[in-house]
């Protein structure tokens, strides 16, 4: 940007000069976008984004390695990867596990100046695909010839016994 400086006493000329703004060190890692819409064992629907930071809050233009780790659950796909300009975008994360609440954690690697960054974000793991069934209730004995009523229920679930939101009707076959 430049800089003008008048005065308004006659006779003084005018000066400017010209600066140059540069971000400063990089003091934070960020999440610029989280990870939203994680169904158990299928891609994230909405990836993380990370960016580098300085204690103003630009952006910090360093290349740097970055993970992405959680406890209590599977995460796969790249969970590491490289920043380029201080950005970095994930792509293919799959979190598989028990429906719940899990943290992700972001962390710098590499370089050794930047490694004690990372951030971790709080994300809500629900059901995946339906997979499976499960009898939820079992019927008891039956006497032929007379009336009972029986009652079973059967539960729709997912590959890691999540129960799913399937709605519409069942087909039971009784042999």
């Amino acid at each position: 940007f430049r800089l003008e400086f008048e005065s308004n006493q006659a006779g003084i000329a005018s000066v400017s000069h010209n600066v140059t703004l540069t971000n400063g060190a990089a003091a934070e890692l960020v999440i610029t976008q989280g990870a939203a819409q994680l169904r158990s064992g299928i891609q994230v629907v909405t990836q993380p984004r990370l960016a580098l930071r300085d204690l103003d809050d630009n952006l910090v233009p360093s290349e740097a390695s970055v993970s992405a780790t959680v406890q209590g659950a599977t995460l796969s796909g790249t969970t590491a990867l490289e920043m380029v300009d201080g950005l970095a975008t994930f792509s293919d994360l799959v979190l598989t596990g028990t429906a719940g609440s899990y943290t992700i954690s972001y962390a710098i690697s590499n370089p050794v100046g930047l490694s004690g960054l990372s951030t971790s974000e709080v994300v809500s793991l629900t059901a995946g695909a339906a997979t499976k069934l499960r009898v939820g209730q079992q019927p008891g004995d039956v006497v032929a010839g007379v009336g009972q009523a029986v009652s079973v229920s059967v539960q729709v679930l997912d590959a890691q016994d999540n129960l799913t939101n399937v709605t519409g009707p069942t087909t039971i076959n009784l042999s």
